[in-house]
C-alpha cells in the first residue's frame, strides 16, 4: 500500500507533491519539504541547540551566523523553528495542567475514600488489648495506626513573647549600623526602618515549656483530646489521631 505525504510549501514557493512511483525524482528541498520532514529537522536542531557545547558554541554562531546572512529562506527557516518550539512549549503547558488536574482528582479520591474507611474502622473500635481492629482481604488489609501528638497554635497573639521569634528586614546600610553600634537615636532609626516585624510562634519551645509544666501529659492525653498549660496561653499540645494504614 502506498500513501501520500502531506507536503508544506517554504514561504514564497509553490508546494510540489510528493512522488508516487520509482524512478521519480524527488524535489530539492529548497522546493519542498514535507510535514514529516520539516517536524523532522526542527526536532533535530533543537537537540543540536541544547547539545551544544562550550568549546563548540563559537563554531556554532558562526555557522549560525552565516545561514541568517545567506538567504531570506533560512531566515523563513529559523522563524519556522522558533515557532515550533512554542507550539511544542505551549503544547508541553497545556498537557501538564491536564495531567496537574488529573492528579488532583485522584489525590482527592484517594483522601475521600480513605476516610470513609478510617471512618468505618474507628467505629470498629479497639480490641481487648486497645490495639485497633483491622479489615482483612484475600491480598490487602487495612488499619489504623496512632500517630504523634503534636504541638497546636490556638491563639498566637496569646502566647507569650518568651516562645517567639521575630523576623524583621532592614536595609544592609542600616544593619552595619546595628551591629557596630546601638544609641538612642540609632534605634530609633532601626524601629522605624522596621516595615512590619513577622512573628512565628516556636512550636518546639511551647513544647518543651509544656512538657516541664506538665509532665505526665502522655498520660493525660490517653483520656482527652488535648494538654494545655497555665504558663503557655494559647497553645495546647494536641493527640495525633490515627492514619489508615493499607497492608
Amino acid at each position: 500500500m502506498t500513501g501520500e505525504l502531506i507536503t508544506l510549501p517554504i514561504p514564497g514557493e509553490a508546494a510540489v507533491t510528493a512522488p508516487q512511483g520509482e524512478g521519480v525524482p524527488s524535489p530539492p528541498p529548497s522546493q519542498s519539504l514535507t510535514l514529516w520532514d520539516l517536524e523532522t529537522n526542527l526536532g533535530a536542531l533543537a537537540d543540536s541547540v541544547d547539545t551544544v557545547e562550550p568549546g563548540q558554541e563559537q563554531e556554532f554562531l558562526e555557522d549560525f551566523r552565516q545561514a541568517l546572512i545567506e538567504a531570506k529562506e533560512k531566515r523563513d527557516r529559523v522563524a519556522s523553528f522558533l515557532a515550533y518550539c512554542e507550539a511544542m512549549a505551549e503544547m508541553a503547558s497545556n498537557e501538564i495542567a491536564r495531567l496537574q488536574k488529573r492528579r488532583d482528582f485522584f489525590a482527592r479520591t484517594v483522601e475521600r475514600v480513605e476516610g470513609y474507611v478510617e471512618l468505618i474502622l474507628r467505629n470498629l473500635g479497639k480490641d481487648s488489648k486497645g490495639k485497633w481492629q483491622k479489615l482483612e482481604g484475600n491480598t490487602s488489609s487495612f488499619g489504623l495506626r496512632n500517630l504523634p501528638a503534636s504541638t497546636v497554635i490556638t491563639d498566637e497573639a496569646a502566647v507569650p513573647t518568651a516562645y517567639k521569634t521575630v523576623n524583621v528586614t532592614l536595609p544592609a546600610p542600616l544593619w552595619e549600623q546595628v551591629v557596630d553600634s546601638l544609641d538612642m537615636e540609632l534605634a530609633n532609626q532601626v524601629l522605624n526602618g522596621v516595615r512590619k516585624p513577622n512573628s512565628t510562634v516556636s512550636k518546639t519551645m511551647v513544647k518543651d515549656a509544656i512538657e516541664q509544666h506538665v509532665p505526665n501529659w502522655k498520660e493525660l492525653l490517653k483520656d482527652r483530646p488535648s494538654v494545655f498549660c497555665e504558663q503557655v496561653p494559647g497553645a495546647v499540645i494536641a493527640a495525633g489521631g490515627t492514619r489508615l494504614v493499607r497492608g
